[in-house]
């Protein structure tokens, strides 16, 4: 009796310490995606206000020599300046939704990159990716030595920044499954 019962709480220490192969809880295809949309998410917020009140004062700059005089005058000049500043602050704002999305893409199919040749998955991956993504965005934009550095820095931080979150979630997630399975195998054991 006491051997059985020795064996089974070896077969339950087993089974603690036998643990699936762990799967990326995101797949790749769809990791992109989500970088990318939330990319483009981000750079729309991001550029919207600034548009607008650049789109405001360009409007009054074109308009300041033929000011309404009347009531009725003021309500179309207002009414054509909404207008034109959603107009115009949708314009910039897509160009900069573009710009960040397409740069959290690259960021996504770089880590993605990095992930397939280094046959791992860890927060090296993202600050490889932090780091071609800001080497790029340094690069299009001409920045100088010196901006181009700082680019690169910042680029790296968040990368390494992104990353460690990864790999929290992705642990948090595998800690919460294995809690699942054991306590669902305990329960088919009773």
């Amino acid at each position: 009796f006491l051997v059985t019962q020795i064996m089974s709480a070896s077969d339950v220490q087993q089974q603690c310490f036998d643990v699936a192969p762990k799967v990326d809880p995101m797949p790749d295809g769809i990791r992109v995606v989500v970088y990318g949309m939330t990319g483009i998410l981000s750079g729309f917020v991001l550029s919207v206000f600034p548009a607008v009140h650049r789109a405001s004062l360009r409007f009054l700059a074109e308009n300041v020599h033929r000011l309404p005089v009347s009531k009725k005058g003021w309500y179309w000049y207002h009414k054509q300046k909404n207008y034109q500043i959603m107009l115009q602050a949708g314009r910039e704002s897509a160009i900069g939704a573009a710009k960040v999305g397409s740069l959290m893409g690259l960021f996504g199919a770089a880590e993605i990159g990095i992930k397939k040749v280094r046959d791992t998955s860890d927060w090296g991956n993202a600050t490889g990716a932090g780091v071609i993504a800001s080497t790029a965005f340094a690069l299009i934009n001409r920045l100088p030595p010196l901006a181009f550095a700082q680019s690169v820095g910042v680029g790296s931080v968040a990368g390494l920044s992104v990353g460690k979150l990864g790999e929290w979630a992705r642990n948090q997630h595998f800690a919460r499954e294995d809690h699942l399975r054991k306590r669902r195998d305990a329960m088919h054991q009773q």
